[in-house]
C-alpha cells in the first residue's frame, strides 16, 4: 500500500558531552555515563577534559546564529548530505517562516563550491543558512549547546 507508517521515539541517547545540560521536553532519557563516541572510551575522556578546560565562551552572535531563531544544526561533513535531504531541511524553514518562526539551518562550512551549490539550492531560503568554521573538536562540541534541533543524514 502507499500509506507510510510514521514512528515517534522518544527517548534521547545522551552524555554529558551531548546533552551537558537536561533536556526539554518530555523525552525520556538513556544515559550513556562513559561515552561520547559509544566505542570510543578513551576519545570521550580526552574530549571531555578538553571542554571542561576549554575557557572559550562562544555566544549565538560569535557564531553568527539570531538570538531569538530556532537553530536546526546538522553537524555532519557536508558530502554527507544529500539533496533529498537538504530540500527537506529547507521545506521544514519554509513551513516555519510561514508560522512567522524565525529559524536558521546551521551547517558545517563546505567547500568554497559546496557552499555556492547550498546557497543557489535554497533560493529564497540562502538568508536562513549558516555555515560553521572548523574548529577544534572541544570547541566544536561546545558550541552545539546554542542549537535547538539537531539534524541527521540518511546515509552514514
Amino acid at each position: 500500500s502507499g500509506d507510510k507508517q510514521q514512528t515517534l521515539y522518544t527517548t534521547s541517547l545522551c552524555d554529558q558531552v551531548v546533552a551537558p545540560r537536561p533536556l526539554l521536553g518530555n523525552e525520556s532519557r538513556l544515559w550513556m555515563p562513559w561515552t561520547y563516541f559509544c566505542a570510543d572510551l578513551a576519545a570521550y575522556q580526552s574530549y571531555a577534559d578538553q571542554i571542561k578546560n576549554n575557557a572559550h565562551k562562544f555566544s549565538r552572535a560569535s557564531l553568527g546564529l539570531s538570538e531569538t531563531a530556532v537553530v536546526l544544526v546538522c553537524a555532519n561533513r557536508p558530502h554527507k548530505i544529500d539533496p533529498q535531504v537538504f530540500d527537506a531541511w529547507l521545506e521544514a524553514l519554509r513551513i516555519l517562516q510561514a508560522k512567522n518562526i524565525q529559524a536558521q539551518l546551521w551547517l558545517l562550512q563546505p567547500s568554497q563550491a559546496g557552499r555556492q551549490r547550498a546557497l543557489k539550492r535554497s533560493g529564497n531560503m540562502a538568508h536562513c543558512l549558516v555555515f560553521a568554521d572548523r574548529v577544534p573538536r572541544p570547541e566544536h562540541l561546545r558550541r552545539l549547546e546554542f542549537a535547538n534541533i539537531a539534524l541527521d543524514t540518511l546515509c552514514y
